[in-house]
């Protein structure tokens, strides 16, 4: 099948950010499969992707390419357009580079003949999903997108996912495969209804699930402040960096520990989820784990939860925590900005945000912060210790829409 420059008037495809679903739909299979592809080398950050195109569809991986992925890299004779919705960063591009046209957005179009136009745009997860729900409600959806998991169901029960079954097995390459086939088949049930796959997941690795309290080293450094290794030091070193102008500007204008809008992760930990002081005292809030008697308990109503909550409490009232941090779109501009230096990220989390780190003018990017972390992450309340998902899930989904 050759695809044509209006494909994008016929396939819609689904995905997710924290925690969901994307999805490329038909009619068009093969072009949906293709367009998943795409958003695969993004999501995924792989090399190996799903394809189609058919007989006229050009061999662009040539000799240098497994035969059994000839498909998979199969470039299109016809351009096709991708339009998507885009959650954008500040990040500076090289001159003459736009957020549609840039070294990644060219390359994506030299191998695959698939070229990306944003639908919308917005700076935050929290502007993100407002703007999907509404473009759900209305019906005017993107070529490609990303969802939740309820969105994602909504979405099929709606009759707008495409079947992927076939094209999955068709058209993944080695690579994707071999990556799905490693949940132990978790990964690919997350996005099947009734035995059939609606959606393509987004899997993370586990070292991306411990969280670690990250402090601004210059900061203790002019504070004449020692590395924390309790809870109590925690404290004592947000309220110095939110009291004593550690940034020197003269004014009072740093706040205390950034903290998300939904407190803790629950599927996927993340920058600024308080999961490592609940760890601290043995609680996991918004998941099930094992109770005392072996039977299963949800961990936001265990005592050990609400002892977390009596301290977290405490410390917003004294300024500890963000006061403010139910009225911020995103809270990792007060790292970008250069207004707070205690905060818990994820290793992963931190590696992504050094470009932020390095505008916002921190000595040495990240070797300007230090971990104070518990090892391996082992929970003791004396330490600050690392959290660990216990429920198993892949972290988000990818999906296709398909209209009749």
């Amino acid at each position: 099948m050759n695809a044509d420059a209006n494909t994008h008037n016929k396939v819609r495809f689904a995905g997710e950010g924290r925690e969901g679903v994307r999805a490329a739909g038909s009619p068009g299979i093969m072009a949906a499969s293709k367009i998943a592809c795409a958003l695969a080398i993004f999501a995924l950050t792989l090399t190996g992707c799903f394809g189609g195109g058919g007989s006229k569809a050009k061999d662009a991986a040539s000799a240098s390419v497994d035969p059994a992925d000839r498909q998979a890299f199969a470039k299109y004779d016809t351009p096709v357009t991708l339009r998507i919705p885009h959650q954008y960063s500040d990040i500076a591009l090289p001159e003459g580079d736009t957020s549609e046209n840039n070294f990644v957005s060219r390359y994506l179009g030299e191998q695959t003949g698939i070229s990306i136009k944003y639908a919308w745009e917005t700076p935050s997860g929290v502007q993100y999903a407002a703007t999907m729900n509404y473009a759900i409600r209305s019906g005017d959806l993107p070529d490609a997108f990303v969802v939740d998991r309820q969105q994602f169901r909504e979405l099929k029960e709606a009759g707008e996912l495409a079947d992927l079954t076939d094209t999955y097995g068709q058209y993944a390459s080695t690579l994707v495969k071999s990556i799905y086939d490693a949940t132990g088949g978790k990964a690919l049930q997350e996005a099947s209804i009734d035995g059939r796959l609606y959606g393509l997941p987004n899997v993370a690795i586990e070292a991306d699930a411990p969280t670690y309290l990250w402090v601004r080293q210059d900061w203790l450094d002019k504070l004449g402040l020692a590395p924390p290794k309790t809870l109590d030091d925690i404290a004592e070193i947000a309220r110095a960096f939110r009291q004593s102008d550690p940034d020197g500007n003269g004014k009072d204008d740093t706040v205390g520990i950034p903290v998300d809008r939904g407190m803790v992760y629950g599927e996927k930990t993340g920058n600024n989820g308080l999961n490592g002081v609940f760890a601290a005292f043995g609680a996991y809030p918004r998941k099930w784990i094992a109770g005392s008697d072996g039977r299963p308990v949800y961990g936001s109503v265990q005592r050990e939860a609400k002892e977390a909550l009596k301290l977290l409490a405490q410390w917003y009232k004294e300024g500890v925590l963000d006061q403010q941090f139910m009225l911020r779109q995103d809270s990792q501009d007060l790292e970008a900005d250069n207004k707070a230096g205690i905060f818990f990220w994820t290793l992963v989390g931190a590696l992504l945000s050094v470009v932020q780190v390095d505008r916002a003018g921190y000595e040495g990017g990240l070797a300007g912060l230090r971990r104070a972390a518990g090892r391996g992450g082992a929970v003791q309340r004396e330490r600050v210790a690392g959290h660990r998902s216990l429920s198993g899930r892949p972290q988000g989904l990818r999906a296709s829409r398909s209209r009749a």
